[in-house]
């Protein structure tokens, strides 16, 4: 997907809603609630324990449907590698 794809897709849902989670399962949890509220864009924060393997997952399964972005990040390491499939945002 394109930035320009990107941006128009966060602009027609209006909203970025930030998954900051206790556990990796929770973070699944929210971003399928999200999905099935029809909210097709979600940050998932780097503070969420394995926050990129949930990254891939939800990149993954919500493939095409859902928009996932990695937040909180600090440092230049910290952004997916390239073993690891990027966020969209």
């Amino acid at each position: 997907m394109s930035v320009e794809q990107t941006l128009r897709m966060i602009r027609r849902v209006g909203i970025i809603p930030v998954i900051r989670a206790h556990s990796a399962q929770e973070a699944l949890l929210g971003a399928e609630a999200m999905e099935e509220g029809g909210i097709a864009v979600v940050e998932i924060t780097l503070t969420v324990p394995n926050a990129l393997e949930v990254i891939s997952k939800v990149a993954a399964e919500f493939s095409g449907r859902v928009l996932v972005g990695a937040g909180t990040i600090t440092n230049s390491a910290q952004p997916p590698n390239a073993s690891t499939p990027a966020p969209n945002f």
